[in-house]
């Protein structure tokens, strides 16, 4: 069984990183508003250039025995969880994420854990009911 990341469901993601630069550079423009328009304006590139297809190249694979998590376009990333060590899941969801079916998903692990960005919910959803059967698929 595998789940991916929606392109929709990262570039709300997105939405919220870039939300987050505009909230943290007003402090700053009473100082020098030039420079941080140009910080702000470096940050919504790295936003829409790296971070958005770096979110949305994400696949969550269920296996017999084990969770694997790919993520990354230049630097491929590889998580590997066997299901018994899988403690808990959370599904996160924005009233904006809601309207457009999508949700953050984090997997909790001994001694680590895992955040999904993007996932749609009906798939959230059933990757935490099958995980919250001790690692038994149903």
């Amino acid at each position: 069984m595998e789940f991916r990341v929606t392109r929709s469901g990262a570039a709300l993601i997105g939405f919220w990183a870039v939300l987050a630069g505009i909230l943290i550079s007003l402090p700053f423009w009473a100082l020098n508003a030039a420079a941080s328009l140009l910080g702000l304006a470096i940050w919504c590139v790295i936003c829409v250039c790296i971070l958005i297809p770096r979110w949305s190249s994400c696949r969550v694979r269920v296996g017999g025995n084990h969770l694997t998590v790919r993520r990354g376009i230049l630097f491929l990333e590889t998580k590997r969880m066997p299901l018994r060590f899988i403690t808990g899941c959370r599904i996160v969801q924005t009233p904006l994420g809601r309207r457009r079916g999508g949700c953050v998903l984090v997997l909790i692990a001994s001694g680590t854990s895992t955040i999904i960005p993007g996932i749609r919910r009906s798939d959230a959803e059933q990757l935490a009911a099958k995980l919250s059967h001790g690692g038994k698929l149903l």
